[in-house]
């Protein structure tokens, strides 16, 4: 999974993830946000310090941000939204994702 680096954070592609993972997913404008559904759960997220899993409000660690069409999200939202775990490599900037 590409990883990039933004203010000493590190940040996944959430829309990439979610058509690796064969997601049916909208991005809404307006405020732009990520729509999907994964396990039963309604995620809603967009550039907020808070995120929307099944009508509950879910805080992140850092904000994520748009470029283009893709929504970069830091590590803990994966592990929220997914229930991931994830191993993260500081020395090569590598994150690994591992779902039940």
């Amino acid at each position: 999974m590409d990883v990039t680096m933004q203010k000493g954070q590190p940040y996944v592609p959430l829309v990439m993830m979610a058509r690796s993972l064969g997601l049916s997913y909208q991005i809404s404008p307006e405020p732009s946000s990520l729509l999907f559904s994964y396990s039963g759960r309604q995620v809603s997220i967009s550039g907020n310090m808070v995120m929307l899993v099944s009508e509950q409000l879910i805080p992140l660690s850092v904000r994520p941000y748009w470029q283009g069409q893709e929504l970069w999200v830091p590590l803990d939202a994966i592990q929220k939204i997914f229930y991931a775990r994830v191993n993260w490599h500081v020395r090569t900037q590598e994150a690994v994702f591992t779902v039940d």
